[in-house]
């Protein structure tokens, strides 16, 4: 006879949609003694995160853990919302519980607040979770903690995916520094790439990515702008100025240098 195996709970105590045109306030220094997944939709409202009262603004997700102090302001004292002209503020809310949801915070220690699109996977799970706990029966129960498992789920790949984000920044700021450090000296690609550990074509696709632009007309740009500078305010002659800031041929920084700042260097110089 073939053994079920218990999956891990995770139960939605209750959840749905919350809209308070009137004044609104509510604060528990105790802890919500649950877990509350929140995402303002309409208007703003002021809520605690990490020990600091902060604006939350259609898009913001705020994940509650039970012990953190919890505190509410919003309604008819909050600005005029620009998109609504009204002074509401609407929340989808979900209050969970269960081995589930424990292990997945003791996993992920998530931050408290996020954003997303109300577009998104997150929001439309959020609005069937609601919608859902309308519904009579079990099944409507079951399919309730399925969603809400289904939601921790996303929002897990949504913090990977931010945190995978967050590691590309920092390897394409890495070589970055590493062409304004290295920037009136002679290097290739390849330097760069070796720099950060990737390979070239990751290197190259990565850096275009974040900044827009090439490697090389980066390290071009920073260099015209420091022969500028040069030109302009040392003795140096023009030759040796090319060289200093990292051209390989004169020829070369002539032809690019007019080409950006319109006249040679030669003319540059002699400007007032």
């Amino acid at each position: 006879m073939a053994h079920i195996i218990a999956q891990p709970t995770c139960e939605v105590l209750t959840s749905g949609y919350s809209y308070h045109s009137r004044e609104y306030r509510i604060e528990v220094k105790e802890g919500l003694q649950k877990y509350l997944i929140r995402l303002q939709t309409e208007g703003t409202a002021d809520l605690l995160v990490k020990g600091k009262v902060q604006r939350m603004m259609p898009g913001d997700l705020l994940l509650v853990h039970p012990n953190d102090p919890y505190f509410l302001r919003a309604g008819s004292t909050m600005p005029v919302s620009p998109s609504h002209g009204r002074s509401g503020s609407g929340d989808y809310y979900i209050f969970l519980s269960g081995p589930f949801v424990e292990k997945w915070w003791r996993l992920h220690h998530p931050n408290p607040h996020y954003h997303v699109s109300l577009d998104g996977e997150v929001c439309q799970l959020m609005k069937q979770i609601a919608r859902a706990q309308y519904r009579e029966g079990t099944r409507a129960r079951d399919i309730q903690d399925y969603l809400a498992k289904a939601l921790l789920l996303t929002i897990e790949s949504m913090m990977m995916e931010q945190n995978r984000n967050h590691q590309q920044s920092y390897v394409a700021y890495q070589m970055k520094h590493y062409i304004e450090k290295n920037i009136a000296d002679s290097f290739q690609i390849q330097d760069v790439a070796a720099e950060a550990k990737l390979s070239v074509s990751r290197a190259v696709h990565l850096f275009k990515e974040v900044f827009q632009t090439s490697m090389m007309q980066y390290a071009l740009e920073l260099r015209l702008d420091m022969a500028k500078e040069r030109i302009r305010y040392t003795p140096m002659n023009l030759e040796h100025i090319a060289e200093s800031c990292g051209f390989n041929s004169y020829t070369y920084f002539h032809r690019v240098f007019k080409r950006k700042f319109g006249v040679s260097p030669g003319l540059y110089r002699q400007k007032p």
